[in-house]
């Protein structure tokens, strides 16, 4: 058990070392602020509310995930919603003082946890 325990200990240790000297990056930060950020004034109507249908349980799928972790199974991340959002038929166009466009999408999911977008 205390080997067990030792390399337990050292492949933390190793792992955390290493993940450290690792850099992950989700975009490249060329710094500045979105220019909505700057005129906040501009900004104040709300974008019409677009409403994603979930026809289905979330209780539900929390006790197929239940029994699928007592399988030892992984538990599902998301549930696909296909929807057929674009920027020419959905969310708001603002322009700003500057002339600038900016598109606004505001979505809701009633029941639903959480909103993962995929483009």
């Amino acid at each position: 058990m205390n080997h067990l325990r030792t390399l337990f200990t050292s492949l933390l240790v190793s792992v955390t070392c290493l993940s450290g000297s690792l850099k992950a990056h989700a975009q490249i930060n060329e710094g500045g602020l979105p220019l909505s950020f700057n005129l906040p004034t501009s900004l104040k109507s709300t974008p019409s509310v677009v409403e994603i249908p979930v026809n289905f349980s979330v209780e539900d799928l929390k006790i197929v995930d239940a029994w699928r972790a007592s399988q030892g199974a992984p538990l599902a991340v998301a549930k696909l919603i296909p929807t057929e959002l674009d920027i020419n038929h959905s969310g708001d166009w603002l322009t700003l003082p500057d002339g600038t466009r900016i598109w606004q999408l505001h979505l809701r999911a009633k029941g639903a946890i959480a909103l993962i977008l995929i483009l």
